[in-house]
């Protein structure tokens, strides 16, 4: 959920976008971010569906975050197939 997290902040500061807005549009749940930073988990299900949303929606000249693996590659290498 770290990662998650991680992902969640690094994109709101880029985007300008709150938190809740990621969640809402990321996983249809405007409290999963407000939830994780509080501690909770998340379904498996929910991370799954929030981690691609970051995949396909990461801005290009926003580095991704150090320490959090990048899959990126795993989306070029579908879409080229």
């Amino acid at each position: 959920m770290h990662d998650l997290r991680v992902l969640a902040h690094s994109f709101s500061r880029s985007t300008g976008l709150e938190l809740t807005t990621i969640g809402y549009r990321a996983a249809d749940n405007w409290q999963l971010f407000t939830r994780l930073d509080s501690g909770y988990g998340c379904s498996a299900k929910a991370a799954e569906r929030v981690t691609r949303w970051f995949l396909t929606h990461w801005p290009g000249d926003l580095a991704w975050p150090q320490g959090v693996p990048d899959l990126r590659w795993h989306i070029e290498a579908s879409d080229a197939a």
